[in-house]
């Protein structure tokens, strides 16, 4: 059921962060990528030097919370910023997909990022991930995101398509 976001939008992550999980993934400027939900708060990589409440919010796009059972979507519009939830965890009618993510050179790790990792390609696309996603040196990469997808038939086709999706989890193999 999708509902309007009244007020600012860290007021209504907060709200519900207990059914989301920690993990964030925001579209927009100045950043694209994973944030952590602790302690009520958004935080970012601190090589970003973003702090969430010093933020224009309305020069994001796209927030979504993960991690948990439920997977809250929130989107901005003309009319503003509208969320809804999703059951993320695996499906037993709907298929889930896992979609490559950029990164197949893993930083080493330092200690002014706070345990925030940093996975690159060499034409220079950086994504961060945070100390809540434990990566592995000898693990496979790229990272994969794996998301269920929502198939519905057309009221007027009767053909199936995907109408929605969530995130289930962030995996390396």
């Amino acid at each position: 059921m999708t509902e309007r976001i009244e007020g600012h939008l860290l007021d209504w992550v907060r709200s519900k962060a207990a059914q989301s999980g920690p993990l964030a993934l925001l579209e927009g400027y100045p950043y694209a990528g994973f944030a952590v939900l602790r302690d009520g708060e958004l935080h970012f990589p601190p090589a970003t030097g973003l702090v969430a409440r010093q933020l224009n919010w309305d020069l994001f796009s796209e927030l979504r919370l993960f991690g948990g059972e439920t997977e809250w979507h929130a989107w901005r519009t003309a009319g503003g910023w509208f969320g809804r939830p999703r059951p993320s965890s695996e499906p037993q009618g709907d298929p889930c997909r896992d979609y490559a993510l950029w990164g197949t050179k893993l930083q080493p790790a330092r200690d002014a990022d706070l345990g925030w990792r940093s996975v690159s390609e060499e034409n220079g696309a950086t994504i961060w991930l945070p100390p809540e996603f434990p990566l592995r040196e000898r693990g496979t990469f790229p990272l994969r995101l794996r998301v269920r997808l929502f198939v519905e038939p057309d009221p007027q086709t009767g053909l199936a398509g995907i109408v929605d999706a969530a995130i289930c989890a962030l995996r390396q193999e």
